[in-house]
């Protein structure tokens, strides 16, 4: 069952596809997207050949461990690297309103 793409909020779910496997990109949006915890997160998923690589913050050790489980059993998923990094709060990778980029 593939869930319709408007159900998750772009900014904090994405499933970011490389090489054009958007079977895998929809199956992980859909594991964090049933998840009440993850879809509250800012979690992005890159895809290569089998790998994918979690990227974003999530609020606990806990929930990085369980981004990583929820999409262990995702066929063609061999390999998973979890770069997630632990902030204070679910969408802690998300930029404040009031904050100026960079001067560069």
């Amino acid at each position: 069952m593939i869930m319709p793409a408007n159900m998750y909020p772009e900014e904090a779910i994405t499933g970011t596809v490389i090489h054009g496997d958007a079977s895998i990109a929809d199956r992980v949006r859909l594991c964090f997207g049933l998840d009440p915890e993850l879809r509250q997160c800012s979690i992005r998923c890159h895809y290569f050949h089998g790998v994918a690589v979690l990227c974003g913050t999530v609020n606990s050790f806990r929930l990085r461990q369980r981004a990583q489980d929820a999409i262990r059993k995702i066929p063609g998923i061999s390999m998973i690297l979890n770069e997630l990094v632990i902030g204070n709060s679910p969408c802690a990778a998300m930029p404040p309103a009031n904050r100026q980029p960079a001067a560069s």
